[in-house]
């Protein structure tokens, strides 16, 4: 039986083991904390260890270039002018270009670049806006030592980039290529960013730690780039800045629209050769208005329907891209512009200069052509080498690129 004295003891002794159930407790989350400091610091020296064999065993393709306290990355191959200028979609790079670049490299000159943030380039200041997109461009293309005039080639976001810069600088720009480019009155747009701003906010807190890299959260946006080139693509998409930028730019969306439409409302685009090219596959009637107000923005458009492509045209039918490239240049050639290349000052037996003519003439059953010569140092010029207008046949076409060929190693 028990007495008051033990049921008394029984009480003094509960505070005791309450005690020994708290300090139990605090061992298990202070356990509990020190291991999380330890996975966060493995985290991160996993992801840094990471991004450095990336960056060493990925260097980058083209030049870095200061704009300002930030490098930008800008690849530029080929020869002629004008120079093609190529501006990748959100959370896209330089290398979305690589199948368009190489094939227009044979005909001009043609510079991908990386904005900040993305690819090879250094983070940027933000807001990361197409006001300051564009202004940094430009600064780049100065410190590139890169003349104008260029031709402009934009994709889905990319697209009101190079819009808002032939607003800002239209001198600079003798035509423009948009591949499915945004339009600053879509109503879905908005609503698709705000849709994915949760995603990359998670993403960009967790990619320091390497979670985003260890998972493969990112493996989903490599398929559409050609094999040779994915394990590039794939320690560019794991960089720990990659999802703060996208995040950045789509935060910027609003202000970007504001900054097209404020240019477009005071600039007009003329008599500008664009080409516009519009996603075939399930194509919707307000997606296709969209587009078609585009090519009205220029007196002297085209508007072509990729068919068989989805929102990247550059990756599923590149040759549109190249073509409608090819285009704005016969464009610039009918309309009497010559082109002289600048950067081309060596005299060693050299080239010095590439001179497009506008002068035409027809050949091989009607085919319109250009011709174009190019100046030696000596102060003498090539034969005339024959540049056939797109849409011509394939098999006509290629009888005179071998005729270019031929031309070209008998003047040399």
């Amino acid at each position: 039986m028990a007495t008051p004295t033990s049921k008394m003891g029984e009480h003094i002794a509960l505070p005791g083991k309450q005690k020994t159930l708290i300090g139990r407790i605090w061992r298990v989350l202070l356990v509990l904390v020190v291991l999380l400091v330890l996975l966060a610091a493995a985290g991160l020296l996993y992801q840094g260890i990471a991004s450095a064999v990336d960056a060493s065993r990925y260097p980058a393709s083209g030049k870095l270039i200061n704009v300002g306290g930030y490098r930008l990355h800008i690849n530029c191959i080929g020869t002629g002018s004008p120079t093609v200028i190529l501006d990748a979609g959100l959370g896209g790079s330089s290398l979305d270009w690589s199948l368009v670049q190489p094939e227009v490299a044979t005909f001009t000159r043609v510079c991908s670049y990386d904005r900040a943030g993305y690819g090879w380039s250094d983070y940027g200041p933000k807001p990361r806006t197409s006001g300051r997109i564009v202004a940094e461009l430009h600064t780049l293309l100065i410190g590139a030592g890169i003349p104008g005039p260029y031709i402009l080639v934009g994709q889905s976001f990319g697209g009101l980039n190079v819009r808002l810069y032939a607003y800002t600088y239209p001198q600079e720009v003798a035509g423009m290529v948009l591949v499915d480019a945004s339009h600053e009155n879509d109503p879905t747009a908005l609503k698709a960013i705000m849709d994915g701003q949760q995603q990359l906010s998670t993403c960009q807190h967790f990619a320091p730690f390497g979670v985003v890299r260890l998972l493969g959260s990112l493996n989903q946006f490599i398929s559409p780039y050609p094999s040779a080139i994915q394990a590039v693509v794939k320690a560019h998409l794991y960089q720990t800045r990659f999802c703060g930028t996208w995040y950045d730019e789509s935060a910027a969306w609003d202000e970007s629209i504001s900054q097209v439409l404020t240019a477009r409302a005071q600039h007009s685009l003329g008599h500008l050769p664009l080409v516009v090219i519009t996603h075939g596959k399930d194509l919707d009637a307000s997606w296709q208005a969209l587009q078609n107000d585009l090519a009205g923005l220029s007196s002297n458009s085209t508007h072509v329907i990729a068919s068989m492509s989805g929102h990247a045209i550059m990756f599923d039918q590149p040759d549109l891209v190249i073509a409608s490239i090819r285009q704005i240049i016969t464009k610039n050639l009918n309309a009497g512009h010559s082109f002289i290349t600048s950067a081309m000052t060596s005299c060693k037996g050299q080239v010095t200069a590439r001179l497009l003519y506008t002068t035409r003439g027809r050949a091989m059953n009607t085919i319109p052509f250009s011709y174009r010569r190019e100046r030696r140092c000596d102060g003498t010029t090539s034969a005339p080498l024959l540049i056939p207008d797109m849409n011509t046949d394939k098999k006509v076409t290629k009888a005179l690129t071998e005729s270019e060929e031929r031309e070209t190693a008998l003047s040399a």
